[in-house]
């Protein structure tokens, strides 16, 4: 006989449906889109470019330590996080150059997605349009394929203003230890985490103060910095005017003083600046809610909380500093000796770029977020205000907080978060400008801000749009009417019209008049469906016309950057890099090695005007024999014999005609 039962089973996690787990909407598949894009497009052919002097540098070190020949942290190369990173990399995926670009690659990627986090400030809209522009930024992706230390400072640096921003609104204690260990991550990457720490800790101390003056101090203050704003510019522009003259006197007094006239004046001109942030600050101000005064306030019943989080930071610097505790004395040069090497290289100014570097080579490739973020920014400072009826209108923590108990404590933000992206846009170009050291890789600190503040730009135009009402009354037809305009302008601007009667010109006449015809043809469509649809359903869909042309403009520029030109210095942002030649020669060296004694084997002499990036590759061969710049008849007595221009003069007596010249070119050194 048998008796049944009546227990009944308790559930388990198993039993949850795997669709309750998450919500998967139109929004998160455009996210995961973008991010597949993302990983497709920073590690396709990640390891065809051959390693530039600085990669070089960077692999080679980071191999040492994965090899067991430790790591000892020198301001030189930066922080430590990329040599250990990196190190982790080769202990699980090999040594090679796609390996050694792994963790770049991964965190530019992981870049491409952190805007969804912004989405109270940014809105839906912003966020996915500010995913898009970093996944097609020719910068930000070349410098994602890349070695260097700048994308990780990147995502450090948005995550510590994210979690500022989140912990303003919510108060949510994981974004303190967010905050923290991302400064500590940031501190051991690279020494321009200074700068940004300026930025930040600047931004919050002017917006404290903005926020507590009353009105009638808040108008001295104003004055007073307009003032001496107007006297540091006025002087610039005397000594730009007088510039022929100075230039004479500071040649006859010398170089040094000549240096020593330029350091002071823009150092006068960086103050004017850092003043002139200081006074966009108080047009975003949110007077009524007061978020970054409460933001203030809140610290300090925290400081149990702080505490911890201080302790999180300070472990993640001292392990990274200290390899593990094997080098104690990382712990002096990543900070007072880090510190004071980079000042100095500020004198020394590498490069020898102008002021005005940035300028010129920002808008070249990322003109995409200068047009509309410029634009955007310098409306909203005409302005001066972002009235109420026209405000970002903020998703409710439904829409964007995944914590279901978070609390807004911030319910708008009042302009702030917008005036903190102008505030960082600005700062960085300034300090960036000013400072001695200006590369192209630190382009990528420009463009991030930008490209945030266009991303707020456009929540802002499109916030309010009515797509179906536009589609029904024509705007597809206006939105391709403005897109042939370029076809028409480039149909007159390459036709010289009614220059003789020959069949080319008669053939270009035609093309001239063609394109007047078209053009006259689309002014007509555009007045029609401009007036059908009304100026502003049909200033916005200009504005979503002009922000397809540039962002599929920029699609073909990091296309040429990043899959075509990416080593020959027709790119200008290919700086002291490694040229394709490098890969000819050692593939030759490999065959003949294979062919002669088996594998890499062979003995390959090579001197210090090829030690970098060739260093980096030469690990590859056991028999390899450095010789500097001082051969000898023992060292040079190798099949293999790789000498630079400037010791040829020395060898040549030993190698006599025994060899077969190969001339390759080592490194595009700029000029």
């Amino acid at each position: 006989m048998t008796v049944r039962s009546n227990t009944i089973r308790q559930k388990t996690s198993l039993d949850t449906p795997i669709t309750s787990l998450f919500v998967l909407n139109w929004e998160i598949v455009l996210y995961v889109t973008l991010f597949i894009l993302a990983l497709v497009t920073r590690f396709y052919d990640l390891g065809a470019r051959v390693m530039s002097h600085d990669e070089s540098l960077h692999t080679l070190y980071s191999w040492n330590l994965y090899a067991g020949k430790g790591y000892q942290h020198d301001p030189l190369m930066h922080g430590p996080f990329l040599f250990h990173i990196t190190a982790l990399i080769y202990f699980l995926f090999g040594d090679n150059d796609f390996t050694a670009r792994i963790a770049t690659a991964l965190l530019g990627a992981i870049l491409v997605i952190l805007p969804y986090w912004f989405r109270p400030w940014l809105g839906r809209i912003g966020a996915l349009s500010t995913s898009l522009m970093i996944l097609i930024s020719p910068g930000l992706l070349y410098y994602s394929r890349y070695i260097r230390h700048d994308i990780f400072v990147s995502v450090w640096t948005v995550l510590i203003f994210l979690a500022f921003f989140q912990f303003m609104r919510t108060r949510g204690t994981r974004w303190l230890y967010i905050g923290a260990v991302a400064v500590a991550l940031m501190l051991s990457t690279k020494e321009i985490s200074y700068i940004h720490g300026y930025i930040g800790f600047s931004f919050i101390a002017a917006a404290y103060l903005w926020e507590s003056l009353p009105k009638n101090r808040r108008l001295t203050v104003n004055y007073v910095l307009l003032g001496i704003v107007f006297v540091l510019v006025a002087a610039k522009i005397y000594v730009l005017t007088q510039a022929g003259e100075l230039a004479a006197v500071a040649e006859a007094e010398g170089e040094a003083s000549s240096f020593a006239m330029a350091e002071h004046i823009d150092t006068l001109f960086l103050i004017a600046g850092l003043l002139i942030g200081l006074l966009l600050i108080q047009l975003g101000v949110d007077r009524t809610n007061r978020p970054v005064t409460m933001f203030v306030k809140s610290l300090l019943p925290r400081r149990l909380d702080i505490g911890k989080a201080v302790i999180a930071a300070v472990v993640v610097f001292v392990v990274l500093h200290t390899t593990f505790f094997s080098n104690i004395g990382g712990l002096y040069s990543g900070t007072i000796g880090a510190i004071t090497y980079w000042l100095d290289q500020h004198d020394v100014q590498r490069g020898g770029q102008p002021w005005y570097y940035y300028l010129f080579l920002v808008p070249l490739y990322e003109f995409l977020p200068v047009i509309i973020g410029l634009v955007g920014g310098l409306v909203y400072l005409i302005r001066r205000r972002f009235p109420d009826h026209n405000e970002l209108e903020v998703p409710t923590a439904a829409e964007t907080e995944t914590d279901e108990n978070a609390t807004a404590y911030w319910p708008s933000d009042g302009g702030t978060f917008a005036i903190f992206l102008i505030y960082w846009a600005f700062i960085a170009f300034s300090v960036y400008s000013w400072a001695g050291e200006k590369m192209p890789w630190l382009t990528v600190h420009m463009t991030l801000p930008l490209i945030f503040l266009s991303g707020h730009v456009i929540q802002t135009v499109l916030d309010k749009f009515n797509w179906a009402e536009a589609r029904q009354n024509g705007g597809l037809m206006l939105a391709g009417a403005l897109l042939l305009i370029p076809a028409g302008l480039i149909a007159i601007g390459t036709s010289t019209p009614f220059q003789s009667q020959s069949l080319q010109s008669i053939n270009e006449t035609l093309q001239f008049i063609a394109g007047v015809i078209v053009l006259l043809v689309l002014a007509g469509l555009i007045w029609t469906f401009g007036r059908r649809l009304g100026r502003s359903t049909a200033l916005r869909v200009a504005f979503i016309t002009g922000f397809l042309f540039l962002a599929l403009l920029t699609v073909r520029f990091t296309w040429l950057l990043n899959y075509v030109n990416y080593d020959y210095v027709n790119e200008i942002l290919v700086y002291a890099h490694a040229s394709p030649d490098v890969k000819l020669a050692l593939n030759q060296i490999d065959e003949i090695s294979r062919r002669t004694v088996g594998d890499k084997m062979i003995r390959v002499a090579y001197d210090n005007d090829s030690t970098w990036p060739l260093e980096w590759y030469m690990r590859e061969y056991p028999n390899r024999v450095y010789y500097g710049e001082n051969p000898t008849r023992e060292a040079l007595d190798s099949p293999v014999v790789i000498v630079g221009s400037a010791n040829e003069s020395k060898v040549k007596p030993y190698l006599g005609d025994q060899y077969t010249r190969y001339n390759y070119r080592l490194v595009w050194w700029p000029v």
